[in-house]
């Protein structure tokens, strides 16, 4: 949209009218097959009148192997509310790191998050679909992880438009936690001590990041800003959100103290930064931007004050959806660098890259077991995506062939792409969510 003579870049695919107003690129209601704005019409005449519709939202399966994508027009969106019933606080323990992980399927004819491996306090016949959303054109996905395991949070359109949901580990339980009617709520974040949850919503015309209370289903606006603020991550004390918000035309990284809400830019320059995301010391933040050949995005690392910026990926390639070691010595993300998507992990004390995964088909989404140095991530390798892990080292290790050295956790012929398990926000379907993840 633009904003004193500004025009300020939507998350997804979209197209600018001459009015300012943003409306989805591709809508093929009109059934014309001409480009001439007249997205919107009823009457398929391909005139150019004042009737056009601009909505809120619309969603269609065309990412990665039909994974949904949003095309927003945050202004058209509003904070009306739905129905609220009455919250049942939620107590959220200690932070563990689980007998298993979370991964996006297809398997049920639509996309879900269901988990690999269970914990021992769970049932033998414990459900491994954690969001049970049912029918055409519902989508769960965005999954993050209680700290004690217990619960995930994730976002679904299930109810007719895009919400936060809560739903136990064992599959037992989902409900609603965030109500609005023409809006969208989605990436939430649990706080590392498990009594707040943090997302992006456009209830007020526009992107902002809001908290939920857990124990009193209250919700409060963190952010009030005329250009987007999204992706929020926390930093491991709990105190600060790291998050991407326009200044002058250009996305950048900044900090917001969530208990005072004072807010510091930490990246500069005329190039967008996106996905800051913190090690789990709080030592580093780590972001991508189209700072490489070709527009390609590059992999940086700094410190949290936004000092000592280092390149960590190699600008010839489109590296994405990185993500830090447990320990925080390496960390791992995905490459186009030769030819075709792979996994690739940069060690911090030595500075060297590994290429781990050498295949002519795509590997991508890495994440990490939360309790040592081994990836998990997806490949394309038996003609549909699946889930596998590998050893990330040692650092002078050959990469492997995905099909025959990677060990293969799911084997559904539908889509399984995704993984999550540490960090415990799941970035990538955010990422693919507004048409920037690549695959």
């Amino acid at each position: 949209y633009v904003y004193d003579g500004v025009t300020y870049p939507g998350q997804g695919d979209l197209s600018i009218l001459a009015n300012g107003c943003e409306v989805p690129a591709g809508d093929d209601d009109d059934d014309t097959g001409d480009d001439d704005d007249d997205v919107g019409d009823d009457d398929d005449t391909g005139d150019d009148d004042d009737t056009t519709e601009v909505v809120c939202e619309v969603t269609t399966a065309t990412g990665p192997n039909g994974f949904p994508v949003v095309a927003e027009t945050a202004p058209a969106c509003s904070s009306e509310e739905a129905a609220r019933p009455a919250w049942s606080p939620i107590a959220v323990g200690g932070a563990v790191c689980p007998d298993w992980l979370l991964y996006h399927t297809l398997q049920t004819g639509d996309w879900e998050v269901f988990r690999i491996g269970k914990s021992a306090s769970m049932p033998a016949d414990a459900d491994p679909n954690l969001t049970q959303g049912v029918g055409e054109n519902v989508f769960d996905i965005n999954p993050a992880r209680s700290p004690d395991a217990e619960w995930i949070a994730f976002a679904s359109n299930r109810d007719g438009n895009w919400e936060i949901y809560l739903g136990k580990a064992d599959g037992t339980e989902q409900r609603r936690a965030t109500f609005t009617v023409n809006a969208i709520d989605t990436d939430p974040a649990w706080s590392p001590a498990g009594d707040q949850i943090a997302f992006q919503s456009t209830r007020d015309g526009n992107w902002e990041l809001y908290l939920l209370d857990i124990a009193t289903g209250a919700e409060t606006r963190l952010t009030n800003n005329f250009v987007p603020d999204l992706n929020p991550f926390w930093s491991p004390d709990g105190a600060t959100l790291v998050y991407e918000s326009i200044i002058d035309g250009v996305s950048q990284v900044f900090s917001l103290n969530v208990a005072t809400l004072e807010v510091k830019q930490l990246t500069f320059g005329d190039v967008d930064a996106h996905d800051p995301q913190f090690s789990h010391d709080g030592t580093l933040i780590a972001f991508t931007s189209p700072t490489g050949e070709n527009g390609n995005n590059v992999i940086y690392v700094m410190n949290a004050d936004g000092s000592d910026v280092m390149a960590v990926s190699d600008p010839a390639g489109n590296a994405l959806n990185h993500a830090f070691s447990p320990d925080d010595t390496l960390l791992g993300y995905q490459s186009d660098l030769d030819g075709d998507t792979d996994i690739y992990v940069y060690e911090f004390n030595s500075e060297l890259t590994r290429l781990v995964t050498d295949n002519d088909i795509e590997d991508y989404a890495p994440t990490w077991y939360c309790d040592g140095p081994t990836l998990v991530f997806t490949s394309d390798i038996t003609e549909d995506a699946n889930i596998f892990e590998t050893s990330a080292l040692p650092m002078d290790a050959a990469p492997i062939k995905v099909d025959e050295q990677a060990g293969q956790l799911t084997d559904d012929p539908e889509a399984d792409q995704y993984p999550e398990d540490s960090p415990s926000e799941e970035n990538a379907s955010n990422g693919a969510n507004i048409g920037r993840a690549g695959k």
